[in-house]
């Protein structure tokens, strides 16, 4: 999952909006890859990649690398 690249150095809080775990992935009934395998059991793959585009697409020209955090970041 690319949600560690958008997630600040707490580990706590997504640096991009909707691109967190539970954001993308529902199923908060789960935790962890039990939410990944319920959401492709549902809704495939392909949706999961679109939906990570859909939000991409929105915000990727504001997106930066901040290195101190390890993480991108929106300017």
């Amino acid at each position: 999952m690319l949600t560690d690249l958008f997630t600040d150095a707490s580990w706590t809080k997504s640096t991009i909006p909707g691109i967190g775990w539970d954001e993308m992935l529902g199923h908060k009934e789960h935790v962890g890859v039990e939410q990944l395998h319920g959401f492709i059991r549902e809704h495939g793959r392909a949706a999961l990649q679109a939906k990570w585009q859909k939000v991409w697409d929105m915000y990727k020209d504001r997106a930066y690398w901040n290195s101190k955090e390890r993480c991108f970041k929106l300017k």
